[in-house]
């Protein structure tokens, strides 16, 4: 009689804290019955460790659960179960957040504040939120480029070779300036065609920009270095100081009206080519 007394009490035991957890669940993660949720499949671009079964907040508020993650071409799609109280207004944000420092992810709603009902027969686009472990993720991968580009400047800097050459190409860079700003005080008619070959600059770089896959096949042949520009600039430099001399053709240039209108000349069907050429691109750029 004692035997079966204590098989009793252990039995009611066991069904009671059988329906402490199963209401403990409940309560914890506010379940709800089918049919007082509805659907809503949500598309992200990636989705972070989301999983089935983690929360839906609306404002803050325990509204609903993950139920449903499936691959879509390059995009993921989340289906989720929504409290039916909730109502989502045309202009409704869904994110996909960070929970704590432990790199849970839950689905944040913003209802929206639009007149107009959202139809919650269509997929919508939501957004995903860089959480906290990936920032540091990136911030470590930042601090490697860092590191490494401060090992290359600490190589050139303790390279007196390169210094010298920087502070060369620096100082003959200076004096190129110089020279230019002194021809164009004397000559202001020169000033007034820089600038409307500057303008048909403009257009140039506006065209090679539109045809940026047919100029990197030109560019990729080209070999910038320290060394090279410092001989161009010098070469510069000295072209300069030829043309400033009052016996150089250049002078004449200046001084001879029929040639300046020449020129003036020359600018407008240049300008009216690159004009033509980027109103027909097809015209010019059909052999690349």
């Amino acid at each position: 009689m004692q035997t079966k007394r204590s098989e009793l009490i252990v039995g009611l035991v066991i069904i009671i804290a059988i329906l402490v957890v199963v209401i403990g669940k409940v309560l914890i993660t506010g379940n709800q019955t089918k049919s007082e949720m509805y659907e809503l499949t949500t598309i992200f671009p990636e989705i972070g460790g989301l999983e089935v079964g983690n929360a839906v907040f609306v404002n803050g508020v325990r509204a609903g659960k993950v139920a449903d993650i499936a691959l879509r071409q390059n995009e993921v799609a989340v289906r989720l179960l929504i409290n039916r109280a909730v109502t989502l207004k045309k202009d409704a944000r869904i994110e996909i957040v960070e929970r704590g420092m432990m790199g849970e992810r839950e689905i944040k709603i913003d209802p929206g504040s639009s007149d107009e009902v959202m139809d919650i027969t269509e997929s919508i686009h939501g957004c995903y939120n860089v959480g906290f472990n990936e920032t540091v993720s990136e911030i470590g991968k930042t601090i490697q480029n860092i590191n490494a580009l401060s090992g290359s400047l600490v190589k050139i800097v303790g390279d007196k070779q390169e210094i010298e050459n920087f502070k060369t190409m620096l100082l003959n860079f200076n004096l190129l300036i110089t020279n230019l700003n002194r021809i164009l005080e004397k000559n202001k008619d020169i000033q007034i065609e820089f600038d409307r070959i500057n303008n048909i600059l403009t257009n140039l770089d506006s065209l090679i920009s539109k045809n940026d896959d047919k100029v990197d096949r030109i560019i990729t042949f080209a070999d910038n270095k320290l060394e090279t520009m410092n001989e161009m600039i010098i070469q510069l430099q000295t072209l300069l100081e030829i043309f400033q001399k009052e016996d150089t053709s250049f002078s004449r240039f200046t001084d001879d009206d029929s040639l300046y209108n020449k020129l003036d000349a020359s600018l407008d069907k240049f300008d009216a080519l690159i004009t033509d050429i980027k109103e027909n691109p097809k015209k010019y750029f059909s052999l690349f």
